[in-house]
């Protein structure tokens, strides 16, 4: 059985060595993967990727982080890379009030605006959420239609049965820490088919 790498930024500088080395691995050992974009730039380099590969798809979208950026400009070149076949998601968008480089309403008003184009592209979303698990609950209830992955599920189980019927889980390498009680319960009582590691 090969495996899916859900969540990865080949584009990343840090590969900028051995990329080529990392691909064949790739193409070797899984079934595919899914580059994921953060801002603009990211967005555009992780559709070149999956363009020249088979065997990756690309996420695109901006980072609650990068948010700044995000204008209408913006926007609409990512509704028309959003239109390619091989993008399969809007992310990694969402809500992160611990790394906070602007203010709670405008990530919400951008968040916002990037779930209702993923609407608009008939595509899921991959979400980030830090410090801000109610906010991106509430906001998402708001978008009934949209489905995804919650990356690096940082909630309690009682969130998590809110999210599950429409939602995939992100579970990573935090889940071994010592303090890391929440995730423990959240993979002991939600389905596997509901969680990506």
């Amino acid at each position: 059985m090969k495996l899916v790498d859900t969540h990865c930024h080949l584009d990343n500088e840090k590969f900028d060595e051995d990329r080529l080395e990392v691909i064949e691995r790739i193409k070797e050992n899984l079934e595919f993967c899914v580059n994921i974009g953060y801002d603009l730039a990211s967005s555009k380099k992780s559709l070149e990727l999956a363009k020249e590969y088979d065997f990756i798809y690309a996420v695109i979208g901006v980072h609650p982080i990068d948010i700044a950026e995000y204008n209408e400009e913006v926007e609409k070149e990512l509704e028309i890379l959003g239109k390619n076949p091989k993008v399969v998601a809007i992310g990694e968008i969402g809500l992160d009030y611990h790394w906070m480089t602007e203010p709670k309403e405008v990530q919400q008003e951008r968040f916002k605006r990037q779930l209702e184009l993923a609407e608009r592209l008939n595509k899921p979303v991959v979400i980030h959420t830090r410090d801000a698990m109610e906010d991106t609950v509430n906001i998402l209830k708001e978008y009934p239609n949209i489905t995804g992955v919650i990356h690096c599920y940082p909630g309690s189980l009682e969130t998590a049965k809110q999210l599950v019927d429409r939602f995939y889980l992100g579970i990573g390498g935090t889940l071994t820490f010592k303090n890391s009680k929440k995730a423990v319960e959240v993979v002991k009582d939600i389905p596997l088919d509901r969680i990506v590691i």
